[in-house]
């Protein structure tokens, strides 16, 4: 649509455009030759258009010569083949991965301008998963790749090159071309460009969805949030700059989407394989599920042969609650040997024994049979919100109390009571009963007292580190610091950033059961496998 608007404005378009298709009855802008050059760019580097992992840039996988020749002739056919003063218009959503390439071997004064236009995240989903056949989360990464790539290489190269939006495009493409036009100078485009507006659009604003199911909801946050940054900005440089490191670490750094868009590989080969498998044999093949082999959960996978460097060790232990002459177990015959400095991630449904492994690791309970061995002190738990203090006490009674039992030979009262105050930000309502605060204050001063404290091991429950907005601007850095210093972790979480943020190894619990333990990573897998 942006294309069509350029070329109706006076920009000419390259030859041998690609012909209408079932998806698109008024043609395409691109022309094939340079669709073939930007996909042989693409594969130079190791990628393809629906590739969703980062290019080689700088370490090509090809080592075919002549390429970069070959595509700058290209462009000087075209270029020399204009009239005067005329404007060629390159166009095709590949650019997005391969303008750094172009970029290197075009020279700088034919690079005169460039125009990227973006569209909401849930209607680009929408449109490829029913054109392609994507899977909702592929087609999501794609947005995210797409865009990413084009504003952070236009951050540094094109800070000035011009970003529109396709839903505002749609409503008014005069007013949302007229500034582009405008700061090159164009004023022939732009009178063009007025006299045939009514040619551009011809289709209403489309319904952007509002539910996408089958997406990561973190994912779908981000995308908004990604979006809603663009929407603000005119140009390259305006991007904010902390919304693109967000999305670097949810499509670079952060594994979760990585071993999501594996799976759903993994599944579309095994779904062409056994298609293929039957097509040739008339029959079906027997399957196992992923991590069947791996459920075999060896008890003695993780035992030490020395208590030089232990923690803690179980040995068939096993608790049992009672209730109105019922006897549940919650922990069944369970042996873990946890070391020194280690970080665990607990992963399991609710009810499948996290939190009462907790605190049976803390000390707060015992096991009904088998034994507990401490080889160093208990792990301090920090399982709820709760203060663990009287609900009739001031804020500023506990932080006094707290003082005297954990810091009054580190630091002064007012030093202490200073660093409290600073970082809850609670000043205005120490003076009152904790009863009448909210449970977002109480986890403030819980947060705060917890984390100022010196700990050789922790047994954390996600309630504490899964708080609103304030918590995640502020705390963030000092829980951070806080596990660094305290040694041996056990962390109980359903959340598979903060696992992967803090810890090194995972165990799956089932029914008061171990039924995995090894790599966090793997635990991830089979965890959202059994999911």
């Amino acid at each position: 649509m942006l294309t069509r608007a350029l070329s109706k404005s006076g920009f000419l378009l390259p030859p041998n455009l690609l012909p209408p298709a079932a998806d698109n009855p008024d043609g395409f802008q691109e022309s094939a030759d340079f669709v073939c050059l930007n996909d042989a760019l693409l594969a130079k580097v190791g990628g393809t258009w629906d590739g969703t992992w980062p290019l080689n840039i700088g370490n090509e996988v090809s080592k075919a010569k002549g390429l970069d020749s070959l595509c700058l002739n290209t462009l000087l056919s075209w270029l020399g083949s204009l009239p005067s003063h005329e404007y060629l218009a390159l166009k095709d959503p590949r650019l997005c991965r391969t303008i750094s390439q172009w970029f290197n071997f075009t020279p700088s004064n034919l690079m005169l301008s460039g125009v990227s236009i973006f569209r909401h995240p849930f209607s680009v989903v929408s449109s490829i998963g029913y054109r392609d056949d994507m899977h909702p989360t592929k087609a999501l990464a794609l947005w995210f790749r797409y865009n990413f790539e084009f504003l952070q290489w236009g951050l540094i190269f094109a800070p000035d090159w011009h970003l529109i939006n396709f839903e505002r495009f749609l409503v008014s493409p005069y007013s949302e071309l007229e500034s582009f036009l405008l700061s090159y100078s164009m004023i022939d485009k732009i009178h063009n460009l007025k006299s045939n507006i009514e040619c551009i659009v011809r289709y209403p604003v489309p319904d952007i969805p509002t539910i996408l199911d089958g997406i990561e909801s973190n994912f779908l946050d981000l995308a908004i949030l990604f979006y809603e940054s663009l929407c603000k900005c005119t140009k390259f440089g305006d991007i904010d700059i902390n919304v693109l490191d967000q999305v670097n670490n949810l499509i670079n750094i952060n594994p979760l989407m990585t071993q999501q868009l594996l799976a759903i590989e993994s599944k579309r080969r095994q779904t062409l394989g056994d298609a293929l498998a039957f097509e040739r044999r008339g029959v079906s093949f027997n399957k196992r599920n992923l991590g069947e082999v791996d459920w075999q959960y060896n008890p003695n996978a993780f035992q030490s042969s020395t208590h030089d460097n232990q923690h803690v060790i179980l040995s068939n232990a096993s608790l049992d609650l009672y209730s109105r002459n019922k006897i549940s177990i919650v922990i069944d015959n369970m042996n873990l040997s946890i070391c020194k400095g280690e970080r665990i991630g607990l992963l399991g449904h609710n009810g499948s024994g996290k939190t009462t492994l907790l605190r049976i690791l803390s000390g707060i309970y015992k096991p009904t049979r088998g034994t507990i061995t401490f080889f160093s002190k208990y792990l301090t738990p920090i399982i709820d919100q709760s203060l663990g203090y009287s609900r009739e006490l001031h804020g500023k009674q506990i932080c006094y109390i707290n003082y005297l039992l954990y810091h009054q030979n580190t630091m002064s009262w007012n030093e202490f009571y200073e660093k409290i105050l600073q970082f809850t930000e609670l000043a205005d309502y120490m003076n009152f009963p904790i009863k009448s605060w909210s449970q977002g204050m109480h986890t403030r001063l819980s947060f705060a007292l917890t984390t100022n404290r010196s700990l050789s091991g922790l047994a954390l429950d996600e309630g504490l580190v899964a708080g609103d907005q304030w918590f995640q601007r502020k705390a963030k850095i000092q829980l951070d610091n806080f596990i660094d210093l305290s040694g041996t972790l056990v962390l109980a979480s359903h959340s598979v950033d903060l696992l992967q943020r803090y810890c090194s190894r995972g165990i799956i619990l089932h029914r008061g059961k171990i039924q995995f333990d090894g790599s966090l990573f793997r635990a991830i897998q089979l965890y959202q496998n059994l999911l």
